[in-house]
């Protein structure tokens, strides 16, 4: 679909987007990222297209920030989005500013609250460009409040929803179904429950590489090896995706 091949192209386009943001006066560094886990609550997560170290122009600071890429791909929002940013290449602002509303859609907004709030860094860049061009870059200071105000429903939900998966447990034990919130049905229990061995193992090894301070290495896929060993035998989608990988 249209949709796909936007998504397609925007993803394929975000080092060339990350790679004009290295280049501007202002950022003093650009790191790849992977999915990170809020040290907050351990439930609450979020993959950001990077991060930044900036120098503010005005107090000469360094800040750390979240990076957020966005590519236009149709001539109609190519042409919006080069009339927004037509006097305004980079322009800063806080949470709730007009600029706020103007320079980022309602969803976007979204993405960089979730991903300061997540991190806990006090600002989040948003730059949006073409495959050819950047037209503007924003960059929003999130005060501490609003960051302690996002996080505030998600650690509800992780209390009620997910905190038993956290729970300490000898390694290759499985809960049982009563000890699972009784807002899951039993057959969403028997479902969480098949995917358990897999998250524990999982987190676990996540738990080591995190006591190294480097994280885990990049991964391209999680699966178990049952799911693995029955696709190579029956020569499933799963294997063939396998095949293609390797």
């Amino acid at each position: 679909s249209a949709f796909r091949e936007n998504m397609a192209m925007g993803t394929e386009n975000e080092e060339y987007m990350l790679d004009e943001l290295r280049r501007m006066e202002f950022i003093s560094a650009t790191f790849d990222i992977g999915l990170v886990q809020s040290r907050q609550i351990e439930s609450f997560c979020v993959s950001a297209d990077g991060i930044a170290v900036f120098k503010h122009p005005v107090t000469g600071v360094n800040h750390l920030a979240t990076v957020e890429v966005k590519t236009k791909t149709t001539p109609m929002t190519i042409r919006a989005a080069k009339a927004l940013g037509k006097n305004s290449e980079l322009l800063f602002c806080t949470v709730g500013d007009d600029p706020w509303f103007r320079f980022i859609p309602p969803l976007h907004r979204s993405q960089v609250l979730h991903q300061v709030a997540v991190l806990d860094v006090p600002f989040g860049i948003y730059s949006v460009g073409s495959c050819k061009e950047v037209f503007y870059v924003l960059v929003v200071r999130v005060p501490a409040c609003v960051r302690v105000a996002w996080r505030r429903p998600f650690d509800v939900l992780h209390k009620d929803l997910l905190a038993w998966a956290y729970s300490p447990r000898e390694e290759g034990s499985i809960p049982e179904p009563s000890e699972l919130p009784r807002d899951f049905n039993e057959q969403q229990k028997k479902l969480l429950l098949s995917w358990y061995p897999l998250w524990q193992s999982t987190h676990a090894l996540r738990q080591r590489h995190f006591q190294t301070k480097f994280g885990m290495p990049p991964v391209r896929v999680f699966r178990s090896l049952v799911q693995f060993g029955y696709s190579r035998e029956k020569g499933g989608v799963d294997g063939i995706d396998q095949d293609l990988a390797t």
